[in-house]
């Protein structure tokens, strides 16, 4: 099993917080790993979550993946490579769930430093809804068409902004 270190970790303590950045990512680590308790302050339905690495804004984005939501039809997602200008990377509730139910993430960034692979992030999650998991659960892939290093990674949700209470984690496997 690989030794892993915490690179930064945090809370968010306020409802005006619009996105996530890690940025100056020390390079002396293999894969990056970020987990997190996340709940947005939009007032309705799921809120989708999106990266980007890099700071990169064209349409270099590809993502894939597949959401279960309570009771119903598994959604598949697929936006195909070099299609969109950013990266899908699960979903989080939002400010019309009960009082206190976040949802949950982790996000791989396998080889973040070698320059001979294009970036892929790998999510999975699961969120919940008062005192049980609202049988939602999601896993998703997002890819950038670049070989590039990965240096900083930007999480932000589709719409509004995070809610106080939300926890996030950055942490290295050493090679």
């Amino acid at each position: 099993m690989a030794d892993w270190e915490v690179i930064e970790e945090g809370k968010i303590s306020n409802n005006t917080t619009a996105n996530l950045v890690f940025s100056s990512i020390p390079q002396t680590y293999q894969h990056l790993e970020i987990t997190v308790s996340w709940r947005s302050y939009a007032t309705t339905g799921d809120v989708w979550m999106q990266f980007r690495m890099n700071g990169v804004t064209g349409s270099e984005y590809g993502s894939a993946g597949w959401l279960s939501p309570e009771g119903g039809t598994v959604l598949r997602y697929t936006a195909w490579e070099d299609a969109e200008a950013i990266g899908q990377c699960g979903t989080m509730a939002a400010s019309d769930y009960t009082a206190g139910a976040f949802s949950a993430a982790t996000m791989i960034v396998p080889n973040y430093t070698d320059t001979s692979q294009h970036k892929l992030m790998m999510s999975r999650g699961a969120q919940g809804q008062g005192s049980t998991s609202d049988g939602m659960s999601w896993a998703v892939v997002g890819g950038i068409s670049t070989t590039s290093a990965v240096t900083e990674i930007d999480l932000y949700p589709y719409t509004g902004y995070y809610a106080s209470g939300t926890s996030y984690m950055l942490a290295g496997y050493k090679a």
